[in-house]
């Protein structure tokens, strides 16, 4: 990016934004196997899988953080390119923050009131699912209905 754009603050925004939406699909294709494996260990079948689940658990856990620190700086640097502020900012806004509260209290509650890990990814899988919607549907929906 930078040789193609120099680096501007153009070049920093689509790498950023590369490299979140590169996260959000690691995470599903992650979280989707861990599943599976969970699966496959219920009928029986046990995998080969080295790792313990609860350790993997935890793994997509940090990576969904990370993930979300990308998207905001995105954001951030979204901001930064454009101060005009549409609609269709202020909902990838919106969505964004929402996202992070509910992260947020997450992890605090993986720290401090003992929720299991497990639940708590499949909890934190909605929000990256909004921010999904936020940054990719609601461009579509906003000119089709709007």
């Amino acid at each position: 990016m930078a040789i193609s754009y120099g680096v501007t603050f153009l070049a920093m925004h689509i790498s950023i934004t590369s490299f979140s939406i590169a996260i959000l699909a690691i995470t599903f294709f992650e979280t989707t196997l861990l599943e599976r494996h969970m699966t496959k260990i219920k009928k029986g079948e046990i995998g080969t899988n080295a790792k313990s689940i609860e350790r993997e658990y935890s793994e997509i856990f940090n990576l969904v953080g990370i993930g979300l620190g990308c998207i905001l700086l995105s954001l951030l640097s979204g901001l930064i390119i454009g101060a005009d502020f549409s609609l269709e900012l202020m909902l990838k806004i919106m969505f964004t923050l929402f996202s992070l509260i509910i992260y947020l209290v997450t992890f605090l509650g993986i720290k401090y009131a003992n929720l299991k890990v497990k639940y708590a990814v499949r909890g934190i899988m909605v929000s990256f699912a909004m921010i999904l919607l936020a940054y990719s549907v609601n461009s579509i929906f906003l000119i089709n209905y709007l």
